[in-house]
C-alpha cells in the first residue's frame, strides 16, 4: 500500500548540489602553467648553469645547444687570458691553435751563443802581426765581452725560467676556467673520456 500525502502538505525542495564553477580564465591559466612547467624541464640545464666567469662564453653538450657557437668561447677566453693571465703570450697559441706552448718555449731557451751574436759580442781575433800591447788590449775586450756575455745570459734565463713556471701555473688555471665554464651535462661527457684521468691530472688544457 503506497503512501500517499495529504493534498495542501507543502513539501520542502531538495538541497541543490554545489558545483563549484570552472571559468575558461582558469583552464587557460592552468593550461599555461603545465605548459610552462613543461619548458622549465626540457630547458633546467641552461636555466640554472651559470658559469664560472660571465665574462667568457659558456660551454655546453650538443643535447642541450645544438647551435652554439665554439669560436665565441674561444675568443672569450683569448682575451680573458691575455688580459688577466702573466706571461699570457705563452697561452695564445695554445687556445687559438690546440699547440702545445713548452715546444714554443723550449725554443727560446737561452744560449750562449745565441747572446753573443744578438748582442755582437763575439771574442775578436788575433790580427796578423799583433804587437804585445795589441794582444793585451785585445784579450781585455774579449773577458769584458765575455763577462757581458754570461751576465745577459743569466738574466735571460731568470726570465726564461719565470716563463716556465708561470706556465706550467697558466695551464693549470686555465684547466680549471675552461671546466667551470662547462655544463654538468658536458663536464660529464668529457670525463668519460678513456683518458680524461690522464689529461686531467697533468691539467692537460689542450
Amino acid at each position: 500500500m503506497s503512501s500517499q500525502i495529504p493534498i495542501g502538505t507543502q513539501v520542502p525542495a531538495a538541497s541543490p548540489v554545489l558545483v563549484p564553477a570552472v571559468s575558461t580564465g582558469q583552464v587557460k591559466h592552468n593550461g599555461g602553467h603545465r605548459n610552462r612547467y613543461r619548458n622549465r624541464s626540457t630547458n633546467w640545464n641552461k636555466r640554472t648553469f651559470t658559469p664560472m666567469l660571465p665574462n667568457i662564453e659558456a660551454l655546453s653538450s650538443n643535447s642541450e645547444n645544438k647551435s652554439q657557437d665554439f669560436s665565441k668561447f674561444q675568443k672569450s677566453i683569448h682575451h680573458h687570458v691575455l688580459t688577466t693571465f702573466k706571461s699570457s703570450k705563452d697561452l695564445s697559441k695554445a687556445i687559438l691553435e690546440f699547440k702545445d706552448p713548452y715546444s714554443d718555449l723550449k725554443s727560446d731557451r737561452p744560449s750562449l751563443t745565441t747572446i753573443r751574436t744578438e748582442n755582437n759580442l763575439e771574442p775578436v781575433p788575433p790580427t796578423s802581426g799583433e804587437t804585445a800591447e795589441e794582444k793585451f788590449i785585445r784579450e781585455a775586450e774579449n773577458a769584458d765581452r765575455n763577462e757581458m756575455t754570461k751576465m745577459l745570459f743569466n738574466n735571460e734565463l731568470k726570465i726564461f725560467t719565470e716563463r716556465e713556471r708561470d706556465l706550467t701555473q697558466n695551464l693549470t688555471i686555465l684547466w680549471a676556467t675552461v671546466m667551470g665554464q662547462c655544463s654538468p651535462a658536458l663536464q660529464e661527457e668529457v670525463s668519460g673520456e678513456p683518458d680524461y684521468a690522464t689529461k686531467s691530472a697533468n691539467f692537460n688544457s689542450i
